[in-house]
């Protein structure tokens, strides 16, 4: 029975280059990988980037990114000892501030909250726009606004 692997790597995409390598990673938990899968930024040595697309390869899983150079890193955020999920206030163009902080056991129970597309928070309904791994941080970002619905 063949099980999944536990490697991971960034890639830049960048066909012309040959998608070159960006960041490896091995022992990975089913959990973060999936995490890490479902983000939409991510974000390592004050670098933002975009996921582009990812992929499975013989015993590799593999997310493409593309340079952001529209955002900007957080200046005054937190870093985090443990794995946390922080909760922002979507805004285009502008700092979105912290509504709420989740401490999270483990990876898996991150991919409950960021696979969600709707979070109940103080009563009301938030709409996921969308989700970071902070690496710089220790942190996973979910950008949520209040549901039209």
């Amino acid at each position: 029975m063949n099980t999944l692997t536990d490697r991971l790597e960034y890639r830049l995409f960048d066909e012309k280059n040959g998608f070159p390598a960006l960041y490896h990673y091995e022992g990975l938990t089913s959990g973060e990988l999936f995490a890490r899968r479902m983000c939409d930024f991510y974000i390592k040595n004050n670098q933002i980037y975009t996921k582009t697309s990812t992929a499975y390869e013989t015993d590799l899983f593999v997310i493409y990114l593309s340079v952001d150079a529209k955002e900007e890193v957080f200046d005054d955020a937190p870093i985090y000892e443990y794995v946390t999920i922080e909760l922002r206030e979507w805004k285009e163009h502008v700092d979105s501030h912290i509504l709420h902080t989740i401490e999270c056991q483990n990876h898996e129970e991150v991919v409950g909250y960021i696979g969600s597309d709707y979070i109940q928070l103080k009563n009301t309904e938030f709409e996921t726009v969308a989700s970071e791994i902070d690496e710089d941080r220790r942190a996973y970002v979910m950008y949520i606004k209040p549901s039209t619905m």
